[in-house]
Formats: C-alpha cells, structure tokens, sequence
C-alpha cells in the first residue's frame, strides 16, 4: 500500500537505519523502518520534518525489541512530494511544527487510521508555511482546539458551564469570564463571584469567541479578534486542558511550547 506521510519524530538505529514515526494520510500514526535510509538515493532527503512524502507500506510489520510493542513497517525507500520551505528558515514556524508534532505523538493513538486528522495536520502546516510568524499563534490555538475535538474531549465555550448563559451575551471586551480546568469549561463573572473554585483563571471575552471560531471554521480561513497577549493566555488553558482531558498527557506539559513562546516573544 502506498500512503502519504508526515514526519513526526526519527531517531537513528545502527549505522544506516532509522526508525521514524509518521502522520499517514491512511494508516493514522505508525512506525516505520527505513532500511539503510542514510545518505541513500532511494529516501534522498524524504525522512526530515515539515514536508510531505509517500512511501510503500508491505501488508507484515516487524518488532525490534528495543521498541516494545511497536510494530515497524519496514520501507525500502521513500519519495518527497511536497516541501514547506519558508518553516525552516524561521525559529517561530519551526516551534510551532514542534507543538504540533508533540501533541499529535502525545495524544493519537498507534494505527487509528483518519483522514481528517491528516488533513487538519496537513492543513495547519500548510497555515504555518504560507503566513506570517505572528500568524502562527492563532494557527497554534485552532490545531490544538480541533485536535480536542478530533479526540473527543473538546472543551465547552458557547456558554457559561453553570448558568447557561451564552458567550454572545457577555461584555465585548475585557476579563468576563474564569476558565475551570477541571471541568472544561468557563463560567461568567457572576457565577465565579457566587461561587469561586480553586484554580479559577480570568479570560478574555474576545479569546472565546476565537476559540468558538477555531473549533467552527476551516484553519486556513481564521482571523481572530483578540489581543496576542490574550491568545498566549489562551494556550495556557489548553494545555492546562491537554494535561486534566487528553490521555497520553498525565498532567505533564506540552515541553515544546515553552520552547514557542520564547520564540513568539522575540
């Protein structure tokens, strides 16, 4: 079977070999084996981060006993088909690939095979080779607000989570609402002053409109209204929702975005 591939993570294995995770667009996550694939015409530079590339996947898959469970595919070559250029040449764009492949290794499981989560992760590195840097933050919050939904654990933002009231109802601007982690929700001004709980953060009205449009709306197609320091406030409470909601995470960080907000803050 032939598949078309994203690079999520490789590492070497001996001298020529190397073993390497990838996003495919109809077997899902998966491990392959790329026999003597350094420095070998056959792969040329196929096995490298941020482009698409197909590779012939035979129908038995191998286990090493240094890999656990995993099942390898074994490939003899592979071929690049599209590359996303201007990501290696920016510190911002190549962090946030980093985000996206950390949460796509962290929270997919091996072999669930979609399509659509092949093409909401082809669709945000797309975003992020064709816009602007600052671009990237809004790009960031949508792939995570949509992986979330992907996965089934998304959180609820149309409305307050205990009396109901909806976002379109809340001021335009400023800090009316509090983020409930535990929950996955946020509640209005007069439930949280009514009945505080721990850990309650304040949040920007504008931000869960954006997060309402991110969830709604096609990533390469978003402008979001509320202010850079507001979406940075807005990562932390996904990945504070990544680390209560998604499993694979156990209430450990996102590691790479740290590594992005000291790039986006350049």
């Amino acid at each position: 079977m032939n598949d078309r591939v994203f690079l999520l993570k490789k590492f070497p294995l001996k001298e020529r070999d190397q073993v390497a995770v990838v996003l495919g667009e109809a077997s899902g996550k998966i491990t392959l084996l790329g026999k003597n694939s350094v420095q070998s015409k056959r792969f040329g530079n196929a096995f490298q981060p941020f482009q698409l590339f197909s590779v012939d996947l035979p129908e038995k898959t191998i286990r090493l006993q240094d890999y656990g469970e995993s099942a390898l595919h074994l490939v003899l070559g592979a071929q690049v088909e599209r590359t996303f250029p201007t990501i290696s040449r920016s510190l911002v764009k190549m962090a946030t690939g980093s985000v996206l492949n950390e949460t796509v290794l962290r929270a997919v499981p091996e072999q669930r095979e979609s399509s659509e989560l092949f093409k909401l992760y082809a669709n945000a590195i797309t975003a992020v080779d064709e816009t602007d840097e600052r671009a990237c933050l809004q790009t960031l919050i949508a792939f995570l607000l949509k992986l979330t939904q992907w996965l089934g654990v998304q959180p609820t933002m149309t409305a307050c989570g205990s009396c109901g009231v909806p976002v379109s109802e809340l001021p335009s601007r400023g800090l009316g609402a509090y983020a409930d982690y535990k929950v996955a929700q946020w509640k209005c001004s007069s439930c949280f002053s009514a009945q505080p709980f721990a850990g309650g953060e304040p949040i920007d009205v504008d931000l869960i409109f954006d997060f309402c449009l991110g969830l709604a709306h096609p990533i390469r197609r978003l402008e979001f209204k509320s202010e850079p320091a507001a979406q940075i406030r807005g990562l932390q409470f996904l990945e504070t929702h990544y680390q209560f909601h998604v499993q694979g995470f156990d209430r450990e960080p996102i590691r790479s975005l740290g590594f992005f907000r000291e790039c986006y803050s350049l």
